[in-house]
Formats: structure tokens, sequence, C-alpha cells
């Protein structure tokens, strides 16, 4: 198990500020001062202008008034057309990568329809040797157990936010491709999203993937090279159905990755991992965080 310390880098805005260079022209002393005018009222102005003077002037300030605020009405649409343009822009790019992500994973599953199942495992016993007991270092502490066909894994102490634990069955085995699924249920904890169960894949030392649910109706999906977060995927999905068992899967060819929601394709993923054992996982984002969630149906299919 190992604790991520994520760091935020502030970028630096830097301000250039101009300097004005003012100039003063100061007049002969033998000049004399000239004599500063006479001011006259709009009222005085007015009264010396003739009817058609003032008709004249009153029609020029209408013309600026009326360019003034088409200039305005012509900003104010740019702005708007700006804004649907930009908006229509990422439902495109959001509506392109959904069919990516679809024709990759309906690729992925032809050619891994003739795969057998390498790992099944319904948890009616311990026959793959997962860990069971309580699990703790100096960031979190676990209990795993097994009960009625569930792999039971509760949270009991977070001590640092951005936590995680890994678990692999002690008679598995390192896979590079493969189909990789199991079903998550939240037993207990506050609905706040503040947690994730899933799987574990490609797990090579301190280099993993992880996908898994939060409680709150969004997945995480996470690179992890020599403990460090390389990507960190948050997304809301309807594919997942709240307060039921839902089940995920990894799909994985070469460095291509899918991951499914009740197989339906949510993301995709292209990643350089090197093969690795395929487990279960927990990633805590606050502290003090304590929930229970049951896995159940573990499986990996794989080619021979």
């Amino acid at each position: 198990m190992k604790v991520v310390w994520l760091a935020c880098r502030v970028p630096i805005l830097c301000i250039a500020a101009l300097g004005l260079a003012m100039t003063s022209c100061a007049s002969p002393r033998s000049a004399k001062k000239p004599s500063a005018p006479e001011l006259t009222s709009a009222s005085a102005l007015a009264s010396t202008l003739s009817p058609g003077q003032l008709d004249a002037t009153q029609g020029a300030i209408v013309q600026v008034t009326r360019r003034v605020q088409a200039t305005l009405d012509m900003r104010a649409t740019s702005d708007s057309q700006a804004a649907t343009a930009t908006a229509a822009a990422q439902a495109n790019q959001l509506a392109t990568e959904t069919a990516i992500t679809q024709a990759t994973a309906q690729a992925m599953a032809a050619a891994q329809a003739s795969w057998p199942p390498i790992l099944v495992d319904p948890f009616a016993d311990n026959s793959l040797g997962w860990p069971v007991g309580r699990h703790e270092d100096e960031a979190l502490a676990i209990t795993t157990m097994l009960s009625g066909g569930k792999y039971l894994w509760t949270v009991v102490d977070a001590k640092h936010s951005n936590s995680y634990w890994n678990l692999v069955p002690a008679n598995g085995r390192t896979f590079s491709d493969f189909y990789a699924k199991v079903k998550v249920e939240f037993i207990r904890g506050e609905q706040d999203g503040h947690y994730a169960y899933g799987l574990v894949f490609r797990h090579n030392n301190d280099d993993y993937g992880f996908f898994g649910l939060r409680n709150d109706g969004r997945f995480t999906v996470l690179a992890v090279f020599d403990t460090g977060i390389y990507q960190n995927i948050v997304l809301r999905s309807s594919a997942i159905r709240s307060g039921q068992a839902n089940q995920i899967g990894v799909r994985a060819i070469g460095s291509d990755f899918v991951f499914e929601i009740n197989d339906q394709p949510v993301w995709r993923l292209s990643e350089d991992f090197p093969p690795g054992e395929i487990g279960l996982g927990v990633e805590v984002m606050v502290k003090e965080a304590e929930a229970q969630a049951a896995f159940t149906d573990f499986e990996v299919d794989a080619p021979k």
C-alpha cells in the first residue's frame, strides 16, 4: 500500500507595467501668460443656436447613441455566439469520444470472445488465497473478510487523504491481455463519494491501473507509476445503478484499455503498463472516512 500526495502546481501570472513619460514645456519668462477662455453654459449655447442648428445637434446625439448601442448589441451577440460554439464543440467532442469508446469496446469484445476464464471466484471459499484480517500502515487501516459469498472490505481508519490499498490473490498470476470483472456493492458509508472500490490491474510493484466506483454516481480511473498518479479521471455515469450491486469490467489488449459498467463502455485509456497482477483496491480521498463495500463474482478471462 502506498500513500499518494497530490501536489498542485499554481501557474505564475506575469504582469508587465508600461511606464508613461510625461514632458512639460515651459514658456519663456518674457512670454505673457494667455488668459483662460470664458466657458459658455449649455443653456447659453443653446440660446445662440437656431432651431435648425439645435435639431441637427440633437439628431447627431441620437445617432451616436444608436451607434454605441449597436456596438454593444454586436458584442453581446458575438459573446453569445462564441459560448454557443464552444458548447457545440464540446458536445461534438464528447459524441466523438463516446463513439470511439464504443467502437473500441466492440472490437475488443469480439477479439476476447473466445478467451477462457482463468480466474473465477464467487467468494464461496478462499481458494484463491485473498488476504483477510486487518491491514494497516501509517496512512490507512482496513479489514477484509469472506462471508456469505461476499468479500467484505471495511475502511476503519483513514489517517491521511489520498491514500489507497491494493490486494491481489496469492494464487493469482501475471496478465498482459485480459478481461476482468467484478461486482461492487456499497454496504454502508456516507453518500459523499470520498472513497472508491474497484479493480486493480497490471499491478507491478508500484505501477498499476485502477477502475472503481464511488457511492455518489461517479467512477474513477487511475494510472499510477512509481506511486505517482499520472492520470486521475472522475466522471459521472448514468450506467451506475444506485443502491444495488454494479458490475465493473476492464478490457485490455496491449496498451489499450476499455472500462465498462454493467456491460456499458464508459471510458477508454491508452497507457504503457507492464504486465502485472489483477486484484481489488480501495482509494480514500479524505481523512476519517469510514465505509464498507462487498465484492462478488470476480472473474478474469485471458488467452491461453
